[in-house]
């Protein structure tokens, strides 16, 4: 069984490495060929290599006595009619013959030259001869395309392999099972921190972002005036810093179409940061939903008819709340993952993590003039996908992991008989009350689509999952300095924005700040 050790990865090669690497004076019409794509910077670095019987697999290069015209590089879909002939050393026109082998060349998967297509091999759909009748070179016009998926001839199986990043000490190719590769795994990561070439570029992000806004209009109070509007609003700086790996292995066969093994290999480590600025004037429930924050696409491999594979990342937030008092909150959450490990699908392997948490700044100010609570969940999620299409849809699939860093935020407020409201609309006097920080941290994994007979519908599991107290404060001289007990639960995620705003009543006092931590 064929098993293919792929590991994308940027930053591994010079622009010229793949180049230099391809053997363009050998030809590919043995039932071998090995092609070298990529240049560790705009796209991962990666080897395709096809085994088949010759008459399946051949050569439309000079190397195999053939020149091409009429070939677009940006050629990447559908097909392409060219113009081949038979020209070169003696030696390279007898090779001229190999795409015929199979009494047809129709359904020969051939190699091209490097400014032919963006792909390193298609097939051949039809051929017609071409060459002059005066006794010229012999010609052909020869039309391409990339639906290896359509091939019908019964020549023999032909495999594929990919493998990107060549590492010292690494696997280099498929030879070994994955027993193996599992073993190796924990060497595997430790190499990879150490060499750093087979690291994708650092993600860096530090943004800030408005999440949330709105307002409500609310009536002339009783006690007379006008009209006013309150609202919510909620600003976020993000501080994402990561630095990733990954790598999958495949084993399949281009014809007859199979795909025999699938599995997916990631290493993480960074940061992840959100501080949330809430000014409430206006009370009740809020959920931001889900909210995209950050896309980066990421360096990816792409052979078409045989294998793309498209990576990003990703950072949401969300911000959840329940409020039965005016307040200003500034807080958020902070956390370290110094090792994140994962492989999928989960039969394979054990994935693991390390994380911690850093307390960020807390600033909180209430209206010190009613008996009230508060409950605030925020969530910053950053996340790594990596897209993969086989054999042009074949197989076709998503693998994910993702970081969500939480923190919620437990209010208790008590009515102080010695608040009061200055002429600027300012409180004074003295707040009662206590406030909890916790905050959570789930790293999950999983899959959407179907690679079959691997998995035939989405999964996901976990990886890690931990709940910390931060901090269990009080002011003032509250009746209880303890929170009422209840189970640590956050708001949950959802991915639709809803909101229940409620007017503040304009008879009680301004916000007084209680706590900066």
């Amino acid at each position: 069984m064929l098993s293919t050790y792929l590991y994308l990865l940027a930053g591994i090669a010079s622009a010229s490495a793949s180049a230099s690497l391809n053997d363009w004076k050998k030809p590919c019409t043995g039932g071998a060929c090995t092609y070298h794509a990529g240049n560790g910077h705009s796209t991962a670095y990666g080897i395709l290599t096809l085994k088949g019987h010759s008459s399946a697999l051949s050569d439309i290069t000079p190397a195999a006595g053939w020149q091409i015209s009429g070939c677009s590089p940006d050629w990447s879909e559908g097909a392409a009619t060219v113009t081949i002939t038979c020209t070169g050393s003696d030696e390279e026109m007898a090779r001229c013959a190999a795409i015929f082998e199979g009494e047809t060349a129709e359904d020969t998967i051939v190699r091209l030259p490097e400014d032919c297509g963006t792909g390193p091999f298609a097939r051949i759909v039809s051929t017609v001869e071409t060459t002059a009748f005066d006794g010229g070179a012999e010609e052909h016009s020869v039309v391409l395309d990339y639906n290896f998926d359509q091939i019908t001839h019964d020549r023999g199986e032909v495999v594929f392999s990919v493998t990107s990043a060549e590492v010292d000490g690494l696997v280099s190719g498929p030879n070994g099972p994955l027993q193996t590769y599992r073993r190796r795994s924990n060497s595997v990561v430790k190499r990879i921190s150490k060499t750093g070439k087979i690291d994708l570029p650092p993600i860096d992000l530090h943004k800030s972002f408005n999440i949330f806004n709105a307002s409500i209009d609310c009536p002339v109070p009783a006690e007379g005036g006008a009209g006013f509007s309150a609202g919510l609003d909620v600003d976020v700086d993000v501080g994402v810093d990561a630095q990733i790996s990954f790598g999958f292995t495949i084993s399949g066969k281009i014809f007859p179409p199979k795909i025999t093994k699938f599995n997916v290999f990631g290493n993480l480590n960074g940061s992840a940061a959100a501080e949330f600025d809430i000014t409430a004037h206006a009370t009740g429930k809020l959920d931001t939903g889900s909210i995209p924050l950050y896309t980066a696409g990421l360096p990816g491999l792409n052979f078409p008819g045989i294998l793309n594979v498209g990576p990003q990342f990703t950072v949401t937030g969300q911000l959840s709340a329940d409020l039965a008092v005016e307040a200003n909150v500034k807080t958020g959450v902070n956390w370290v993952w110094p090792n994140v490990q994962m492989v999928f699908p989960p039969d394979q392997g054990a994935s693991s993590a390390q994380t911690s948490n850093v307390q960020t700044p807390f600033v909180l100010s209430v209206d010190p003039s009613v008996t009230a609570t508060g409950l605030i969940t925020a969530h910053v999620i950053p996340r790594v996908e990596v897209g993969v299409k086989v054999l042009s849809g074949l197989a076709q699939a998503s693998v994910y992991i993702d970081l969500d860093a939480s923190a919620t935020l437990d209010l208790s407020i008590e009515a102080s008989a010695t608040a009061n409201t200055r002429r600027d609309g300012e409180a004074s006097g003295q707040a009662n009350g206590c406030a909890k920080l916790d905050g959570g941290i789930d790293i999950n994994a999983g899959a959407k689509g179907a690679i079959k007979p691997i998995f035939d519908k989405d999964i996901t599991f976990d990886i890690f999952q931990t709940n910390l107290n931060i901090f269990n404060t009080c002011f003032g001289n509250p009746a209880s300095k303890t929170l009422a007990a209840r189970e640590f639960k956050m708001l949950p995620r959802a991915d639709i924005a809803r909101r229940d705003l409620v007017c503040p009543d304009l008879s009680l006092g301004g916000l007084l700040e209680v706590l900066s931590l």
